[in-house]
């Protein structure tokens, strides 16, 4: 009677992690379609819906530029090009009292709208060679062509998955600044640049290096 009820119990146990097993998406699969969401309204330009599927500490980035572009101060010294393009962005197409309204979700939005989020072409990139644990989650992004240097990180926050681009961001700098170095290029006439091909025709101006505030 008590082996029955051990292979009983044994049996049960078994199918109870069964259930579970197959009630429950992989982390891979969770990721990955969390990040083709991501890539599609970024490509779309819908920053708001973007928005909801970074983590906290992306907001709080976004936040930080816009502060950069109120004040600037020594954090401008350590920020990636495209980064400082967006504080440029931001000086050129706010005055202060409309920009220190903004919070990092409107901040972020207003970047995707201006394609200074993503990459050309962000929503054919797939995830391959997922890397977790139970708080985090990294991943190559290959194109066409098969792998490329960049990758996505996510992190989990309260128990649900969400982008933490920090690895995609210092990927996509680290290629550009190689670029320029290959082509012999001016880091502020690339930026210039950026800055012409998102609207302000002017690329970048003393008046944009200067701080809003103070």
């Amino acid at each position: 009677m008590r082996n029955k009820t051990k292979n009983i119990l044994a049996f049960l146990s078994a199918f109870g992690l069964m259930f579970i097993a197959s009630c429950s998406r992989p982390v891979p699969d969770q990721v990955t379609s969390l990040y083709q969401s991501y890539t599609n309204s970024v490509a779309a330009g819908r920053g708001y819906d973007a928005a909801k599927k970074v983590s906290d500490a992306t907001l709080a980035e976004f936040e930080t530029l816009r502060d950069l572009a109120l004040d600037g101060g020594r954090g401008m010294t350590s920020i990636g090009i495209y980064d400082e393009v967006s504080v440029y962005y931001l000086r050129g197409q706010f005055d202060v009292v409309a920009l220190e309204k903004l919070n990092g979700r409107d901040i972020m939005n207003i970047l995707v709208k201006a394609n200074l989020v993503g990459e050309p072409g962000f929503e054919s990139y797939t995830l391959g060679n997922i890397r977790f644990n139970d708080t985090e989650a990294r991943a190559s992004l290959f194109n066409s062509e098969g792998q490329t240097p960049l990758e996505m990180s996510f992190s989990n926050e309260s128990g649900g998955w969400k982008i933490d681009p920090v690895s995609f961001r210092d990927r996509r700098e680290q290629l550009l600044e190689r670029r320029i170095v290959e082509f012999g290029g001016s880091r502020d006439e690339v930026m210039g640049e950026l800055l012409k091909s998102r609207g302000l025709g002017n690329g970048l101006t003393p008046n944009l290096q200067r701080p809003m505030r103070g």
